[in-house]
């Protein structure tokens, strides 16, 4: 059973345990209720990260992608000088360019794939997979 500072609303838990160092630290999917979830997904996964993000420390980021240790598959993307609100117009459009190649890649190809019978290979332009160090790789 999850102790109830687990359990507590985002605000109240930033005025009670201090959510800035909360998100600096270390967390497993054990101590946490999205964390936990994110280990029991068994779908694909993105995460994307800006390099210069003052909101969602790098910690989080790092949280996350270990809890996913049973995605099909992880892809990770680093957007490398955006902040948090991609306030520059490239960043909104690199993001945007991101999600769609990955939704063209990862959704809309497996239920063409699914819909004809067909297997479709990746093409030697799909995004790397990245994975924590120590982390299995999914089975394809």
């Amino acid at each position: 059973m999850l102790s109830s500072t687990k359990r507590l609303p985002k605000l109240q838990l930033r005025r009670e345990q201090e959510l800035e160092k909360y998100r600096l630290q270390a967390v497993t999917p054990d101590e946490s209720n999205a964390l936990r979830v994110c280990r029991e997904f068994t779908g694909d996964v993105l995460i994307v990260e800006s390099e210069n993000d003052t909101v969602i420390p790098r910690q989080v980021i790092v949280n996350y992608r270990e809890a996913c240790i049973h995605a099909k598959s992880l892809t990770y993307r680093l957007m490398e000088g955006a902040d948090h609100g991609l306030s520059n117009e490239a960043w909104h459009r690199a993001y945007t360019e991101l999600l769609v190649n990955w939704f063209n890649q990862f959704v809309f190809s497996k239920k063409a794939t699914e819909a004809t019978g067909a297997e479709k290979k990746p093409s030697s332009t799909a995004p790397e997979t990245a994975f924590t160090e120590g982390q299995a790789r999914p089975e394809a």
